[in-house]
């Protein structure tokens, strides 16, 4: 590890790694999915990658909420938006909104911030960054 520096120019604070997302839906369950993430994190700024197959939807409707973020979102209003792809039939684009001091972000539709795409065998991989709140 760097010794910590006064000159704010010097970069002494790096890491990366990797984290297990955790899937839910905003109603019903879903029955099993796989998913990995990883991360690098430069000062308070977090970058992250995530992938998450769907093997079986079980009930699960509406929003996937994705929670389990290796560090905690800066405090203010949404601090960070970003995009996510289906990855395995349509292709189809998703928005992703994350919440303020937290660990989790949701996967919407585009449009009314509404269900996503609930089918077996269906992927999501999405990158994003955010202000952490250290």
């Amino acid at each position: 590890m760097l010794a910590a520096s006064s000159n704010a120019n010097t970069l002494d604070d790096y890491e990366e790694g990797t984290w297990t997302p955790i899937a839910t839906s905003q109603t019903g369950s879903i029955t099993s999915y796989a998913s990995n993430g990883s991360y690098i994190k430069i000062g308070r700024t977090v970058f992250i990658r995530v992938e998450i197959a769907l093997t079986n939807v079980g009930s699960a409707g509406g929003w996937l909420s994705v929670s389990g973020l290796p560090f905690t979102t800066a405090s203010g209003e949404r601090p960070f938006v970003a995009l996510a792809r289906e990855n395995a039939a349509t292709g189809n684009s998703f928005q992703v909104f994350g919440e303020a001091n937290d660990t989790y972000f949701r996967v919407t539709a585009l449009t009314n911030v509404g269900a996503i795409t609930w089918t077996s065998g269906y992927g999501y991989v999405l990158t994003a960054t955010y202000p952490s709140a250290n």
